[in-house]
């Protein structure tokens, strides 16, 4: 269940809370409906809490006639919203100013970026740039990149993990083949993921590892060959499973499937009250990875 603080359950006409290991780790899109009371709740850059998490609204749309209804002799209205956690919303909006550092962390890049959230967990970086008119969720995506490793939102902070350190978690469960669908494409991984490879300080050629012959270069300057083994492994979706709401998964989670422990990528919670006219439901889609 998707809670607004403030709001009536049923003014939630339908709400999609999704956790990704991505820079932004967490977000809400929602449509509500709102009244003359509750309109100012729901304004671009209003903080709204939900489930516990402070959330602020970086899109907000009016939707009029939301569901259908009149109130008196007007329509009901309403408005399509888009939150991050409250201070990540600056991470999809393009740099002002340039943040450049040598040895410093990853808590530092996201400082460095207007981040005010706690953090847990942590990598060196040799370096970290995010230029002027760049998205700073590109740097630090890189930065994950390089360093071999992902985010996560855990209890209202940002939690950095090594994939090492990931796949190491306790499964949060098992889960049978049959309730999942298959997500397989060699011809995908070999055009998407690269073999980056990069100049060494004697002036040979170094690369990450090769999978497959047919693999695509790219050539990333300035990197060790710890860098590049680690650019070469990425997560790749293996399953969607798709059931009945389940608020304890959550992005960074381990599920075994038949044995194989996979990786909780994404998972969106969703639901909907029906009261537009359409059926009401909710459900927990998952998608499941593995290191490749």
């Amino acid at each position: 269940m998707i809670v607004i603080d403030g709001i009536r359950g049923d003014m939630v006409l339908s709400a999609c809370l999704r956790s990704d290991l991505a820079p932004i780790p967490l977000t809400l899109e929602a449509t509500i409906r709102t009244t003359t009371e509750t309109a100012a709740m729901f304004k671009d850059q209003a903080v709204i809490t939900v489930n516990k998490t402070a959330l602020r609204i970086v899109k907000s749309v009016p939707v009029h006639n939301a569901d259908g209804g009149v109130q008196g002799k007007e329509p009901f209205s309403g408005t399509h919203i888009i939150a991050f956690p409250d201070g990540l919303q600056k991470f999809a909006l393009p740099r002002k100013s340039a943040a450049i550092f040598e040895n410093g962390s990853l808590a530092g890049a996201y400082r460095a970026c207007g981040s005010n959230v706690p953090f847990q967990g942590d990598f060196a970086l040799d370096s970290f740039a995010c230029y002027v008119g760049e998205i700073p969720t590109f740097a630090i995506a890189r930065a994950l990149q390089e360093q071999g490793g992902v985010v996560m939102w855990r209890a209202g902070a940002m939690q950095a993990m090594s994939f090492r350190d990931l796949f190491a978690q306790t499964p949060l469960t098992d889960l049978t083949v049959d309730s999942s669908e298959s997500v397989t494409s060699a011809h995908l991984i070999a055009d998407q993921v690269p073999v980056f490879y990069s100049i060494g300080p004697d002036g040979q050629i170094i690369t990450g590892p090769r999978k497959d012959a047919a693999q695509k270069l790219a050539y990333a300057p300035r990197k060790t060959q710890a860098q590049l083994n680690n650019m070469g492994r990425v997560l790749v979706n293996k399953r969607a499973v798709t059931g009945e709401v389940n608020p304890s998964v959550r992005a960074g989670n381990i599920i075994n499937v038949q044995g194989t422990p996979m990786v909780v990528m994404t998972v969106a919670q969703f639901q909907a009250n029906g009261s537009d006219g359409g059926a009401a439901e909710q459900y927990t889609r998952t998608w499941l990875g593995v290191l490749s």
